[in-house]
């Protein structure tokens, strides 16, 4: 849920979206190297060790670059969440259950 009542409330949900984007922004990093991993092609064959080797490194390089905000996808993602915070959408009494 978006609203909030106090500012204590705000603070948390703020730093919980905040949170969100970074995470959301190194899953899209990860996907993206391990889909330009893949169009590489490799002389040798590929075994699992290796590719899994090779998905950790890429889960791992994609959190440093969300962490240090290198791309800003994660910022500006927030930067346009954030304003449901302060403006939660108005509930409309139309839906039904």
């Amino acid at each position: 849920m978006l609203h909030t009542d106090s500012s204590g409330d705000l603070e948390v949900q703020k730093k919980r979206l905040k949170d969100s984007c970074r995470q959301f922004e190194s899953v899209m990093v990860s996907y993206m190297m391990k889909t330009m991993r893949n169009g590489v092609s490799w002389g040798e064959e590929h075994d699992s060790a290796k590719e899994m080797y090779d998905d950790m490194l890429s889960e791992q390089v994609s959190k440093e670059i969300s962490g240090s905000s290198t791309l800003g996808i994660g910022n500006m993602l927030y930067s346009k969440l954030e304003q449901l915070l302060k403006n939660p959408l108005k509930k409309t009494t139309d839906s039904t259950d």
